[in-house]
């Protein structure tokens, strides 16, 4: 709670192309959680949040715990491997993060085939499939599949295309994944700009 009144502070406080980094989380925050999670041991998303929460500030083995935790409670759930994901980036294990966000696609397109997204968590239109690995994968250093996918949203996304209007899309964002996001929209630009830009 109290991020999110910062982080609406730092919107409402700002001009709309100022950046609003998701704050970590304080001690306060997550003892919040350890009680949530203590009433509702059986919550596989409260148990994503604290892990996402445990990355952010670089505590790999609670991130890890929290996560299979979460893992034996919705073991085919997509949105706890999108977490995940971010969670493994935020630790800058990034060639891992790309694999279970490779992971999370495969079933979300699986249970899109199967018509099992029974779980509003599961439910997801895969937007967030190219920009994510995107993200991934100019983070690990492989530029031009990041700039592939990169391009691939920028076609359907006016967001994606505009520096202002990105810098907006990545608010609440932590400071890496924002740091990493805009890293990539300059580079795409710098490209797109250039000549017979095939981007």
């Amino acid at each position: 709670m109290v991020r999110l009144f910062f982080l609406l502070l730092l919107v409402i406080g700002t001009e709309s192309a100022a950046l609003a980094y998701r704050p970590p989380p304080t001690p306060q925050e997550i003892a919040n959680l350890d009680q949530q999670i203590a009433a509702q041991p059986g919550n596989s998303r409260l148990l994503q949040m604290r892990g996402l929460d445990y990355a952010v500030l670089g505590q790999k083995d609670k991130a890890i715990a929290d996560f299979k935790a979460a893992q034996k409670i919705t073991p085919n759930q997509v949105r706890l491997y999108r977490t995940l994901g971010w969670a493994l980036f935020n630790l800058d294990d990034y060639a891992e993060a790309i694999n279970v966000w490779e992971h999370a696609a495969a079933l979300a397109d699986q249970k899109e085939k199967e018509y099992t997204a029974t779980d509003p968590d599961d439910l997801t239109d895969g937007a967030w499939i190219p920009s994510t690995l995107a993200l991934g994968y100019w983070a690990s250093g492989d530029e031009a599949k990041a700039l592939d996918l990169f391009s691939l949203v920028a076609k359907v996304n006016s967001h994606y295309r505009d520096h202002d209007l990105f810098k907006q899309e990545t608010n609440g964002w932590t400071e890496k994944e924002q740091t990493t996001a805009l890293l990539l929209f300059d580079a795409w630009k710098m490209k797109t700009d250039q000549p017979g830009s095939h981007l």
